[in-house]
């Protein structure tokens, strides 16, 4: 706890939690002067609560605390400036800031009748939270109704040019119901059966081509039975 002359002096927090401060500078700076603390500068017509400024990553960690940012040589609050000040444990929140607000701790072992403060370094870290064990599972939820089977029907079904992909579309749909048409591709056209040639049954013809196309090219007159022209 403070002592008689802290309290004289405006401090009241208590070994277990500090009062809270605006900023925390977490990587070593100059502790003299106005300037700017995690995206925010403080300034000489903020109220002291708003120029408590956590130190906490000094080079020389004798220099971690809690600070009050003035013009010249920032100097410990009252709160935190004695060995019977703060203890291994001691949390103090941040409020402020872009970055680096949340709770801390200090986590160096202090002997009040041994540590020297500014003298004997100052560990403060971010106390981070920690994930609890899982609770039991709860009961099986009652089960839903059962759903309603649908059902598919072919509507549709047409023949489409040789060589194009086969189609399916949504015709139409009712509840649960759903009807679909189909696009089928026709096969290739057949090739031509070639040349038949010499054929006589009772009137002669003599059938030189036919065609792909089905037509015939004769190629000599017709004769009758006996072999007479006509």
């Amino acid at each position: 706890m403070p002592n008689q002359v802290d309290r004289f002096a405006g401090a009241s927090s208590s070994l277990a939690f500090k009062s809270p401060c605006r900023l925390a500078a977490t990587s070593n700076i100059t502790l003299l002067g106005y300037q700017t603390i995690d995206g925010v500068l403080p300034t000489s017509s903020d109220h002291e609560v708003l120029r408590r400024i956590l130190v906490t990553g000094q080079s020389d960690a004798a220099e971690n605390g809690i600070y009050l940012m003035s013009e010249t040589a920032w100097v410990r609050t009252k709160d935190f400036d004695g060995s019977n000040d703060f203890i291994r444990g001691t949390r103090i929140y941040v409020w402020g800031g872009s970055a680096a607000s949340g709770a801390y701790a200090v986590t160096t072992t202090i002997t009040p009748t041994s540590f020297v403060v500014d003298e004997d370094d100052i560990a403060i870290g971010i106390v981070t939270a920690e994930i609890g064990a899982a609770g039991e599972d709860g009961d099986d939820g009652v089960n839903g109704a059962d759903g309603v089977t649908p059902t598919f029907a072919i509507g549709t079904v047409t023949t489409v040019s040789s060589g194009l992909s086969a189609t399916v579309a949504l015709n139409s749909t009712s509840t649960n119901a759903y009807t679909f048409d189909f696009g089928i591709p026709k096969g290739a056209d057949g090739v031509g059966a070639g040349t038949v040639t010499g054929v006589s049954a009772g009137f002669g013809m003599d059938f030189t081509t036919i065609t792909s196309s089905g037509s015939v090219a004769v190629n000599a007159g017709f004769t009758n039975a006996v072999g007479g022209a006509i």
